[in-house]
């Protein structure tokens, strides 16, 4: 690489760690990465708590706040949404941890350390008594550690459209080895009732590893995790507003391209107009000479009176 290349990308290198320094969201109180926390907890905080803690609508609600705080400096528009998300689910997990602990468990480590409690952990404390009065105010909603509705007895916790695959996957291939393995518990049972019909001796010894292979066999299978009817209403309401979103952005598009179009047209026209009003006056002028000419008594060459007339048919 020569001096020129390194000069040149070194300021793009210099820019590139800029920005990652910028959004890093580690360090104290002071530091720009507490600061930034700080920040995504004040703009969910700017929703209400039914909206925090009981909306299903949560993607949106992210993508809202992460639009919010891309206009501050400390984002500079580099905050993504599923930053956003994960940011918030370790907050609520610290502030699902001071509810069922307790407050007093919570601020032990602070006071026998001697330090003082920082904006962050006010937040935390804030967000533990919100949620204990939705809680309260909301008996039969039964949530989560990070504030969305509790799983059914076969599903599994997911945010919004976020879904753990490999708890899916394990637990499709548990209930198919417990499945295979009742089923081969029953085929045992049935060729001992036939030798015990036929006079034969139960085959213990002959069958007795049986289920246990088809237990392990269906679990290395390859399975799929189960997909609920919730999941697949909201993936098809966020694809629609995607498209909804996209087709705005088309039909926005166009109309800024027509009306480019438009004063493309209107400068050509206004161009024309004028080189037609420089002529018009150019003839003007002629006129006015040739009539000063014969008021004179000047005589007028014809040759000068045909370009003259010619000039005036343009």
């Amino acid at each position: 690489m020569s001096s020129c290349d390194a000069e040149q990308a070194a300021p793009r290198e210099q820019q590139h760690a800029d920005k990652q320094t910028r959004m890093s969201f580690k360090g104290g109180p002071g530091v720009d990465g507490f600061k930034r926390r700080v920040r995504i907890v004040q703009g969910m905080l700017m929703y209400s708590p039914d909206r925090i803690f009981g909306s299903k609508d949560r993607f949106a609600l992210y993508n809202s706040v992460t639009a919010t705080l891309n206009s501050d400096p400390l984002f500079d528009g580099a905050l993504k949404t599923f930053t956003t998300r994960d940011r918030w689910l370790e907050v609520m997990r610290v502030v699902d941890s001071i509810i069922s602990g307790g407050r007093e468990k919570y601020l032990r480590p602070l006071h026998e350390a001697g330090k003082p409690l920082n904006e962050m952990d006010e937040l935390h404390l804030r967000l533990s008594e919100m949620k204990t009065a939705w809680l309260k105010n909301n008996p039969q909603a039964e949530t989560s550690m990070n504030g969305v509705s509790a799983p059914n007895k076969r599903g599994r916790d997911f945010d919004a459209k976020t879904v753990d695959v490999e708890e899916k996957k394990n637990e499709a291939s548990e209930r198919g080895s417990e499945s295979e393995s009742e089923n081969g518990a029953e085929r045992l049972q049935g060729h001992e009732d036939d030798d015990e019909y036929a006079g034969k001796p139960p085959s213990d010894c002959r069958t007795s590893h049986a289920p246990r292979k088809r237990g392990r066999q269906v679990a290395n299978q390859k399975s799929y995790p189960e997909v609920s009817v919730p999941q697949l209403s909201d993936l098809l309401d966020y694809l629609k507003k995607s498209d909804d979103q996209f087709y705005n952005f088309v039909d926005q598009h166009r109309a800024v391209r027509q009306a480019e179009t438009q004063a493309e047209k209107y400068k050509e026209e206004a161009r024309m107009y004028k080189a037609r009003a420089e002529r018009y006056k150019k003839q003007c002028e002629l006129l006015v000479k040739i009539i000063e000419c014969k008021d004179q008594g000047i005589p007028i060459p014809p040759g000068f009176m045909a370009e003259t007339r010619n000039m005036m048919d343009e």
